[in-house]
């Protein structure tokens, strides 16, 4: 449900990497055209969180991650020196 006044945008991907709380934030858009959220983190008693949203940024579906996405250690070195 979205507030009134609100605005969607489609993310093909952006990665933010939180130092403050040592979570990293995934977002993608699959080739089917659905967003999903990753949280990757040790913080994250239950392991890496998904999050995923259908077409219409509807919430499809949520579950426990058992990978970093493909987030490798060389990207996480790149988006630390960015920051």
């Amino acid at each position: 449900m979205l507030l009134p006044n609100s605005k969607t945008v489609k993310i093909k991907e952006q990665i933010i990497n939180d130092r403050a709380t040592g979570l990293m934030l995934v977002f993608r858009l699959t080739p089917s055209g659905e967003s999903r959220l990753h949280l990757i983190g040790d913080i994250l008693p239950f392991g890496n969180r998904d999050f995923q949203f259908d077409c219409d940024g509807e919430l499809a579906g949520i579950g426990v991650g058992t990978c970093g996405c493909g987030i490798t250690e060389e990207s996480e070195d790149a988006l630390s020196d960015e920051c």
